[in-house]
């Protein structure tokens, strides 16, 4: 089960992420695994009337995310003070693998799909571990 699949069984049962979890899995990574990784954190805001529509074409990129080789994770949030927003959590094995994620049809598709549901554009941050 990839952390998608996770988060949309959690979804279903009802229960609710503690703020801890992406912190607890990445502690729980080899540190000599994750040098070269890429994860990075991609807030949507939909356009007034368009949430349900981004929320669907964003579970699907994440299903196809999820099946793209070197994609070591990719979740959806919504956010507790804004049904508009949504974040896109992402994790890659290497930098070659998070450039083919952008290569990819689906990442084309998925472009150009929300384009026409976002309220602004898409604001992209990407992370790395702190001392």
């Amino acid at each position: 089960m990839n952390l998608s699949e996770l988060d949309e069984l959690m979804d279903e049962m009802d229960m609710s992420v503690r703020p801890d979890t992406l912190e607890t899995a990445w502690e729980l990574t080899d540190v000599e695994a994750r040098r070269g990784q890429v994860l990075i954190l991609v807030t949507m805001r939909a356009r007034p009337g368009a949430e349900e529509r981004l929320e669907r074409a964003s579970r699907e990129f994440v299903r196809a995310t999820s099946g793209l080789a070197g994609s070591r994770g990719s979740a959806l949030h919504r956010s507790v003070e804004d049904p508009r927003t949504w974040f896109l959590i992402e994790r890659f094995a290497s930098e070659d693998s998070f450039a083919r994620h952008m290569a990819s049809d689906y990442f084309a598709r998925f472009q150009a799909e929300q384009a026409s549901l976002l309220a602004e554009p898409v604001t992209a941050m990407f992370l790395e571990r702190g001392v």
